[in-house]
């Protein structure tokens, strides 16, 4: 059998009431006094007029432990009776009774032991009954707005909203299976897990590689720095609540960084010398250039993609869903020598292709292990001297190489070269790839020996 507890009023003995300010004929003659001996903590007191009846329930602490109330124990005492010496709350409350020295009413069943429904001044937020719990029984208690009110349903996603990133799932007990032709070994790792020079706080969503040798990489409030000798130097400090993510070099040799809702240009030292932004930008991620100096921006929030020129914005595509138009969590963005457009759809496991205008062409990958397939796919760079692209296959372990018109080739780079959930790619004129991952390392491999199948 259950009961229900419903909270109607709260009422403080130690302040008799205004018999002036009740309508209630009876109620100045109220007394404490009055109550019947019931067991436990429950009183019951009944009145009744010409006009209506009530029941009313009073539940009473235990005012007598501690006696260091600010109502005093002298008005304490004037209303606790001598049967109350053996009064104990424990027998009828649950362990989370507080002994606070306050009232409230409830609607009470003595057969139950645990409060349910509306938690009472003393009583811990208790989870809501279940559906098959059979009906409470007598008379229900409220008014107006102490009426419980029945949980909201749960809510839906948004159809337009950015999907949780959350730590890519790796396939459990899976053998490895992939190997790569070229074998390659890093050249150089750079970067620990730590908070000194050098070292990443989180793993590196942008890196880039500046001109005159080194590299940038984006951490947590700040942009790790390494020289032309790859030694480690003083990070740039940015703001954390602007979120930077990517980075980019632009033909004038700046370094493009892009913040949540802006895009700020950089020098190689580390000044800062502009930044631009647009009403649109919700939460950007990736960024390129093209050849013709366009900036080309993924919106994570709005999974769109954003063309923006020296006059501003020129336009966008996408929108949320699986359709060949349309993206879940667009990541890393790329551009071909005619600016084809190239973006990694995340949570669609797959590449797709767009014209320099936004218009779809194609498509690639599909989500599985095999070769072709993708799962989960970040960074991706365009290689000019193959006419083909890398892919990072996060969700797979391993880099792949395809062709401009997405058909597989090889893979460059897998687990058992040392990549783990590889997350940005970046190439220069040498051929020198960078590799960031999970990690909280970057590796540089030397791809001048590879020659690519085209």
């Amino acid at each position: 059998m259950t009961a229900e507890i419903k909270v109607v009023k709260k009422v403080n003995f130690l302040e008799a009431p205004d018999p002036s300010s009740s309508t209630d004929s009876n109620a100045s003659d109220f007394d404490i006094s009055d109550m019947p001996d019931v067991p436990g903590d429950v009183v019951e007191h009944n009145r009744s007029t010409k006009s209506s009846s009530s029941k009313i329930k009073y539940e009473i602490e235990n005012l007598r432990a501690g006696s260091t109330s600010s109502i005093g124990s002298e008005a304490m005492s004037s209303y606790m009776s001598e049967e109350d010496d053996d009064f104990d709350p424990s027998e009828n409350l649950s362990a989370n009774f507080s002994r606070s020295n306050k009232i409230g009413v409830t609607r009470w069943d003595s057969n139950v032991s645990t409060l349910t429904g509306i938690r009472p001044f003393y009583q811990k937020k208790l989870p809501s009954p279940k559906k098959s719990s059979p009906p409470s029984i007598g008379r229900t208690f409220s008014t107006g707005s102490l009426k419980r009110r029945a949980p909201p349903p749960p809510s839906k996603p948004k159809e337009n909203s950015t999907i949780p990133r959350a730590k890519t799932p790796q396939f459990e007990n899976r053998p490895i299976v992939h190997e790569s032709p070229f074998n390659l070994q890093p050249i150089r790792v750079l970067g620990a897990k730590g908070k000194g020079n050098g070292a990443f706080l989180r793993p590196p969503k942008g890196i880039t590689l500046i001109p005159g040798g080194g590299c940038w990489a984006v951490d947590k409030g700040r942009v790790v720095v390494f020289n032309s000798s790859w030694e480690a130097t003083e990070p740039i400090k940015i703001n954390a609540a602007a979120k930077p993510t990517c980075l980019t070099v632009t033909p004038d040799k700046s370094i493009a960084m892009v913040c949540k809702r802006t895009v700020t240009l950089w020098t190689a030292s580390g000044t800062l010398t502009s930044t631009f932004t647009h009403p649109d930008f919700k939460d950007l991620h990736g960024v390129c250039i093209d050849r013709e100096g366009r900036y080309v921006l993924t919106d994570l929030e709005k999974n769109s993609v954003t063309v923006f020129g020296a006059t501003g914005k020129l336009f966008s595509f996408g929108s949320f869903g699986p359709k060949n138009d349309q993206f879940k969590s667009p990541s890393y963005v790329t551009t071909g020598p005619d600016n084809r457009i190239y973006v990694s759809d995340h949570h669609n496991h797959c590449v797709k292709i767009f014209s320099d205008k936004g218009e779809f062409l194609s498509r690639f990958g599909r989500k599985g292990r095999g070769d072709g397939e993708l799962s989960f796919p970040e960074g991706i760079v365009f290689l000019d001297w193959a006419n083909g692209l890398l892919v990072a296959d996060e969700g797979n372990n391993r880099i792949d190489f395809y062709t401009a018109e997405g058909k597989f080739r090889n893979h460059i780079l897998v687990e058992v070269d040392g990549i783990i959930a590889p997350r940005v790619l970046v190439i220069n004129e040498d051929r020198l790839l960078m590799v960031s991952s999970q990690s909280h390392h970057i590796k540089l491999f030397d791809l001048s020996a590879i020659r690519f199948a085209t």
